[in-house]
């Protein structure tokens, strides 16, 4: 059997009853699962049909699931994958996406969900406090701070290639002294573009803050 707490379960006797239906009547085990979630965790658990799971909702309640009935979860992993790379899912709930992709052990999709969260304040306990709920690891939230950072840093060294003011010679008009934005200036600016998951560059120097 799939899960040994399962096993257990059906190993129990069942709720007393009138001693005439007893052997006429299928034991009733009470889950606190919903229908849906017991259905499509069946479904990934025995060879029928697999499910079709595109609620970012019923990933979590799947995910909390296997992990409560002590069931593998690498089982969930091809069924969910797709689920935490929906657009609609990362832009709505990246934070959830990404705990739930790094609960699975699925690194890309972690690392690709963290990019949609610059706009999330990790610093706030609620927030810190959803992350290692849905992961189940404190790990988790030390590894998007440290993404975080690591984007930012990686942006930031480029302004540093560049003082906060040169002196250029054009040949019309000379010796000029050109004046850039300061340093904290041009580092918060790339923070804001960090909050698209992917921005684009079309104009160095306005998306750098020079």
């Amino acid at each position: 059997m799939a899960s040994p707490i399962f096993r257990d379960m059906f190993s129990m006797p069942s709720k007393p009853s009138d001693a005439s239906k007893q052997e006429t009547e299928v034991p009733i085990i009470p889950v606190e699962e919903d229908a849906e979630t017991l259905g499509a965790m069946l479904q990934i658990l025995y060879p029928i049909d697999p499910p079709t799971i595109e609620s970012l909702m019923l990933a979590g309640k799947l995910v909390q699931a296997f992990d409560k009935y002590f069931i593998s979860m690498t089982k969930l992993q091809y069924h969910l994958r797709s689920t935490l790379n929906l657009e609609s899912s990362l832009e709505t709930a990246p934070l959830r996406c990404f705990s739930i992709s790094w609960k699975l052990g699925l690194e890309p999709e972690a690392v690709r969900a963290s990019r949609y969260t610059h706009s999330s304040n990790l610093s706030k306990m609620a927030v810190a406090e959803a992350i290692i709920s849905n992961s189940g690891d404190l790990a988790a939230l030390v590894a998007l701070w440290d993404l975080r950072y690591r984007r930012e840093e990686s942006l930031g060294n480029f302004t540093d290639l560049v003082q906060p003011s040169t002196n250029i010679v054009c040949r019309i008009h000379g010796q000029l002294s050109v004046k850039f934005s300061s340093d904290r200036v041009r580092r918060a600016r790339l923070k804001e573009v960090l909050n698209v998951p992917y921005p684009t560059c079309e104009d160095p120097e306005h998306f750098l803050g020079f």
